[in-house]
């Protein structure tokens, strides 16, 4: 949100939020490693990382369901869509948009937020 208004952009709320997560039952990596029964989530091997990361992909596929459903009606429109870089890794969201018929470019990967020293409000970087 802060993006868009240093932007000068219409904001769009496309993440569910926890009400609609638990209602989707889409569950954050932390609930899922509980769910597997790993007893910590930070020190895990690479056995239960991998284990993780496939059980991840099912709540992932929900939550960009959710996206897909709330830029659907933009769809005509050029729009800037910001997402975590293991969404567009994955191939599983570029993936669902081409599935959609929704064309997309991917700008840039790794987007860091910094405090921008021209501007105290602003945690964008001038380049």
């Amino acid at each position: 949100k802060e993006l868009s208004n240093e932007l000068g952009l219409e904001y769009l709320a496309c993440d569910p939020d926890l009400n609609e997560r638990k209602e989707l039952e889409i569950l954050e990596p932390k609930e899922i490693s509980k769910r597997l029964g790993f007893s910590n989530f930070i020190l895990m091997n690479s056995d239960q990382d991998k284990q993780l990361r496939e059980e991840e992909k099912k709540y992932l596929k929900k939550r960009e369901s959710v996206w897909l459903d709330r830029i659907r009606p933009y769809q005509q429109r050029k729009i800037f869509f910001i997402c975590g870089e293991k969404h567009v890794e994955s191939e599983m969201f570029p993936s669902l948009l081409e599935q959609n018929r929704l064309q997309y470019t991917i700008i840039c990967q790794q987007i860091s937020l910094l405090f921008n020293a021209t501007n105290p409000n602003s945690k964008l970087k001038q380049h």
